[in-house]
């Protein structure tokens, strides 16, 4: 289906540029001073939506471990390497919320539930982002030094992760437990 996008300002089409390479399968295919069409080029395929979210767990393990242990060798400028990661995953949030709109994803028997799932990941993604960000703005600072409980409570989302993407993919109640349990530390 074709999206069309009526404008009067610029700065839309400069915008919708901008973000275009997020959307998987999306193109313009025919563009005036005040209207645009994106259409989907390519299907979207249910079968690989599964592929798409083990991405985006195995994706977040990566960029929490990569943060943690940055942070913890204060090797600050390396952050700039990992910002990719998180656009990586905002890529396969939008494809993957993208399956669960069109086609009513059943693996959770609610799509609704499946589409926060895909935006949790996301948000933690986000926020290693948000960290990156404060961080490096403030790395050349005189004195400036990650608190101990910042540094621990990044090398605590790691095994949460890998925890959930378990839990995903083979529930059982010891892993329910142990992810409250870790929830529940970290919160404290």
């Amino acid at each position: 289906s074709d999206i069309i996008v009526e404008y009067t300002d610029q700065k839309v089409m400069e915008y919708i540029e901008s973000i275009l390479p997020l959307l998987t399968g999306f193109d313009v295919v025919e563009q005036d001073l005040n209207k645009c069409i994106l259409k989907n080029i390519a299907s979207v395929n249910e079968t690989e939506f599964e592929s798409a979210l083990r991405k985006m767990f195995l994706l977040l393990v990566s960029y929490a471990n990569g943060t943690y242990s940055i942070l913890r060798k204060e090797e600050y400028p390396a952050l700039v390497a990992l910002a990719n990661l998180e656009s990586r995953q905002n890529k396969l949030k939008l494809f993957c919320g993208r399956v669960v709109n069109l086609t009513g994803y059943q693996k959770l028997k609610c799509p609704t539930l499946m589409y926060l799932l895909i935006q949790r990941l996301e948000d933690v993604a986000d926020r290693l982002f948000l960290l990156s960000t404060q961080v490096l703005a403030s790395a050349n600072k005189q004195g400036f030094k990650l608190s101990k409980v910042t540094v621990k409570l990044c090398g605590e989302l790691t095994p949460m992760v890998e925890v959930l993407h378990d839990l995903y993919y083979t529930h059982d109640n010891e892993k329910d437990e142990k992810i409250l349990n870790m929830r529940y530390d970290m919160m404290k």
